[in-house]
């Protein structure tokens, strides 16, 4: 019998995992890059707009650091009319920090603008804008004061706001401002109002309110003539005129001369004037001693006379000797 032969195993197959397909991953397309658009050629200047522009340039550098006067705030008012006649790429021509420098003059003329004659406003106005105050003199009418139960007018004004850069008056339309002004004395008046006559003739009573620097503050929508009234508390005296001092009491002609004692001092007399009438002692200075040199008359110089006249007769008597004894001799 054949041995059977040995069979040899096949190698175990280990079985392959089966494998998830991943996402299908689409290709990227390819980006084809936009051209970058060229910047506009900046408009080349002519010889002229460069020198309006250098002229604006100058013309905003000088301007003063400070705005004392209307002249000034012209001039702000001409450089920047000068300034916005430029073209955009004039303006590109001026130094750095130009149109800055220039906003700063401008906020400098609103602060001059905002003031005239003691009275400030504030308010969204133009810094262009001035108010303008003046002091009326004219006459009131009482019978406005007796409508508000006070008796005196104190300070008239007469206010406006005129547009400089437009010559002309320029209107609040309704808008509110803020007026102050100076309080007249609370020890003289009392009762204080403002009165306002407003254009269609009627007449307008405001509350002032006031502050602590001395000054009262109201609140306005237009700009015609004001006037400030109240009630004089008694014993007080104003000034002539529309003012809100008072008078002094008038120093009488012997305060003039002797300040607060109210006597007037008696003039000395004879010869009890003073120490300094005395005759100076040996040890006066010489300051002191200047009046002795004033020739003195009276019995002091009487025996100088008399010695002079004595030796002149003894001189004449002497002489008239000698002549006799010459002629005896002779004879």
């Amino acid at each position: 019998m054949e041995p059977t032969p040995e069979v040899t195993p096949e190698p175990t197959v280990e079985p392959t995992p089966e494998v998830t397909p991943g996402p299908t991953v689409e290709p990227t397309p390819e980006v084809t890059p936009e051209p970058v658009p060229e910047e506009p050629a900046k408009p080349a200047l002519t010889p002229e707009e460069i020198a309006k522009a250098e002229q604006v340039q100058i013309q905003i550098d000088y301007l003063p650091t400070e705005v004392t006067a209307v002249a000034v705030v012209e001039a702000i008012i001409d450089a920047t009319a000068s300034y916005q006649s430029l073209s955009e790429a004039q303006k590109g021509c001026l130094a750095q920090g130009t149109y800055e420098k220039l906003l700063s003059a401008q906020e400098r003329a609103a602060i001059f603008n905002r003031q005239s004659n003691g009275v400030t406003i504030e308010g969204d106005i133009p810094w262009y804008v001035q108010f303008r105050v003046e002091l009326r003199n004219e006459q009131e009418d009482t019978s406005v004061l007796e409508a508000y139960n006070v008796d005196t007018f104190i300070t008239p004004y007469d206010m406006t706001l005129w547009d400089l850069m437009r010559d002309t008056e320029y209107k609040l339309n309704g808008q509110q401002v803020k007026v102050t002004i100076p309080a007249p004395d609370k020890e003289l008046y009392t009762q204080l109002v403002v009165v306002h006559y407003l254009d269609d003739g009627s007449v307008e009573y405001i509350t002032p309110v006031y502050n602590e620097d001395g000054t009262m503050s109201f609140i306005t929508t237009s700009f015609s003539p004001y006037n400030i009234a109240g009630t004089k508390i008694a014993g007080s005296k104003p000034l002539v005129g529309n003012t809100d001092k008072a008078y002094p009491s008038k120093p009488s002609a012997q305060n003039t001369l002797t300040g607060n004692s109210g006597k007037k001092p008696k003039p000395s007399s004879g010869n009890n004037s003073s120490a300094g009438n005395k005759r100076p002692s040996s040890g006066s200075t010489e300051s002191n001693s200047s009046s002795s040199n004033v020739p003195k008359t009276g019995d002091e110089q009487m025996p100088m006379l008399y010695i002079g006249i004595g030796a002149a007769a003894v001189l004449v008597l002497i002489i008239a000797g000698a002549v006799i004894v010459i002629r005896k001799r002779k004879k």
